[in-house]
């Protein structure tokens, strides 16, 4: 297998942005099912979309109206999310920068053979893109980091994958700076969704979301890397292959490709390095990674390990079930099994909120109770002494 590492990150929050979040996925399952393992696959994702409170299909994302492939299964390995996406983060994930103790799996460890592919989307604007809508990396920042990444002999040849509005202004100082300054600067490729002064437009708006479920150039992106058939020529993979679908398809906006530092061929720049595409995976990934985006399929040894997969995990299930339950049924089916582990923590949260405040009304109101009982006691106790002063004094005046 190669040496090839990706880092996919989608840098914005809120529900209204679902669609950066798909985009996100759909790369992450493009580079899983082409043959990248998740151990080289550093996954970012700023938004807890598949468990905001406004998902009508909770625990899922879709990046097609037809809903045919679910990008969040059970099996997908989130590194980083929600507030943990930051710039630092993201800088410190590519520099090797991190914390003593952060895991292994959490860590970009490429080398100096490695092929690496960055993928970002999000809200962009004139050379920065924007982190969970509170702060920004500006071009000079990442360029600050390819050329230490250069340096640290963290890569031998990068693709760069950005879907935001004015995608190229984020990449185009960089080469600007680069080139002239680190001549031996490892070659650098990039493919940017807009030009400067343009937006890059969504795809579709799905009417039970509510919402766009995918960007076009990450639409039409993943599309092409589905397309790559098992049989397919070494050009199909080309880059200038890749860049002639973009054209053609109708993204309304303008893809510009960024070269920085040593300059190679990236015409035939192959996509397949930065995938670990193997003969072995070819025909699977083909059926698999087509089905996302709504081509007729066979239902062939995809479905069959897909089937296996989720029958192993059933077993897993059923068998933790009786353990748990000796009486209960020997089998057990959840409807959204991925759902569990993520809408259970916020869920716990707000019960836990509601818990303590109810707690502290009940206190409150006994604290109150108890007050006025004493206050009560005390006053009538006060009213008392008063009364019986008063006949002692009339008593007194009677004798006189």
């Amino acid at each position: 297998m190669a040496d090839s590492w990706a880092l996919i990150a989608s840098t914005s929050t809120y529900f209204h942005n679902y669609r950066h979040t798909a985009n996100a996925l759909s790369m992450y399952h493009a580079a899983r099912h082409l043959g990248l393992p998740d151990s080289r696959i550093i996954l970012m994702l700023a938004s807890e979309l598949p468990c905001d409170s406004r998902n009508s299909l909770p625990g899922s994302v879709w990046n097609s109206g037809q809903r045919q492939h679910d990008l969040y299964p059970p099996d997908v390995e989130v590194d980083y999310r929600g507030s943990e996406v930051t710039v630092q983060t993201f800088l410190a994930v590519l520099t090797d920068r991190l914390p003593p103790g952060t895991a292994a799996s959490r860590r970009l460890r490429s080398g100096r053979h490695s092929s690496l592919l960055i993928y970002l989307s999000g809200h962009g604007g004139e050379e920065f893109l924007k982190f969970r809508d509170d702060h920004e990396m500006t071009s000079d920042e990442l360029g600050a980091a390819f050329h230490q990444m250069a340096i640290a002999r963290r890569y031998a040849e990068m693709l760069v994958l950005v879907d935001t509005c004015q995608a190229s202004t984020l990449l185009e100082p960089i080469a600007r700076a680069y080139d002239d300054a680190t001549p031996s600067l490892p070659p650098i490729v990039a493919l940017a969704s807009s030009a400067a002064g343009e937006n890059s437009f969504s795809l579709e708006i799905d009417a039970t979301l509510g919402v766009a479920l995918s960007d076009r150039f990450t639409f039409f992106t993943h599309r092409f890397l589905g397309s790559i058939a098992p049989d397919s020529p070494p050009e199909a993979s080309y880059l200038r292959e890749l860049e002639r679908s973009l054209r053609l398809s109708p993204l309304m906006s303008t893809v510009v490709r960024v070269e920085i530092g040593r300059r190679v061929v990236a015409d035939t720049l192959q996509l397949r390095r930065f995938f670990s595409l193997s003969p072995a995976l070819l025909r699977t990934t083909y059926e698999y990674v087509n089905e996302s985006v709504g081509h007729s399929l066979p239902k062939g040894n995809v479905r069959a390990s897909r089937a296996s997969r989720y029958a192993r995990w059933e077993q897993s299930e059923a068998a933790a079930f009786r353990s748990r339950f000796p009486n209960g049924p020997a089998h057990v089916r959840h409807t959204l099994p991925e759902c569990a582990p993520c809408i259970s923590a916020p869920d716990l949260t707000e019960l836990r909120m509601l818990t303590i405040g109810c707690v502290c009304i009940v206190v409150a109101a006994m604290l109150l109770e108890e007050r006025a009982k004493r206050v009560w006691r005390l006053g009538g106790a006060k009213w008392s002494s008063i009364v019986h002063e008063a006949r002692a004094d009339g008593d007194q005046n009677a004798e006189h």
